[in-house]
């Protein structure tokens, strides 16, 4: 008879792949919230220098209450590199903005770092706040995407072993009902020690 231990295992790995979504999804808002929070910001008109390594980067415009349906004003951007060339930018072809913290920004330019060092960048236009830092989108929905999907996955699992668990002990059980059939080679009817009548010559 199998053990209905597959019940207790197929409780514990749902309530593990539970645990698994709710650390992703917290793990994915702990690091956007720490990636905003980290962004370098200046004033607007201003510039500042920022120690970016390679790769993709962002551009940030925040003004407190700045919300994705407010329209942005006219700010003009430059970014300058370590060796003294300009640094082409990319407009944002996605909205994203984000309210944390107390900094309230959308995306503006998107622009790519050849090598690590000290970038010049430069605002000029109505006031504000500019911040740079990595993008916030792909990790944090990752993160989250993942953890929704082990959420629902884990009653899913739980459920599938739990059947296979029920049914392999109802075969078990049927298996053990089926009665015996009668012992080959002793007729039934017959006694120990009977002996067969004699039949005429």
């Amino acid at each position: 008879m199998p053990s209905a231990l597959g019940y207790v295992v197929a409780g514990l790995l749902a309530l593990a792949a539970i645990a698994g979504g709710i650390l992703l999804i917290v793990f994915g808002i702990r690091s956007y919230i720490d990636k905003v929070e980290g962004f370098d910001r200046f004033t607007a008109p201003g510039s500042e220098e920022v120690d970016l390594g390679e790769g993709g980067h962002s551009i940030y415009f925040e003004r407190p209450g700045l919300d994705d349906v407010d329209p942005l004003p006219p700010v003009s951007v430059s970014v300058t590199a370590p060796d003294g060339d300009l640094v082409p930018l990319d407009r944002y072809d996605a909205d994203v903005s984000y309210e944390v913290s107390g900094h309230d920004g959308r995306g503006v330019f998107t622009f790519d770092a050849d090598v690590p060092g000290r970038y010049l960048v430069r605002a000029d236009g109505s006031g504000g706040v500019v911040a740079v830092g990595r993008g916030i989108g792909a990790r944090f929905a990752g993160s989250v995407v993942a953890g929704v999907g082990l959420l629902l996955l884990a009653p899913l699992l739980g459920a599938i072993l739990a059947v296979v668990t029920f049914l392999r002990r109802s075969r078990a059980k049927r298996a053990v009902a089926v009665p015996a059939g009668p012992e080959w080679g002793v007729p039934t009817g017959w006694r120990s020690g009977a002996r067969p009548a004699r039949r005429g010559p």
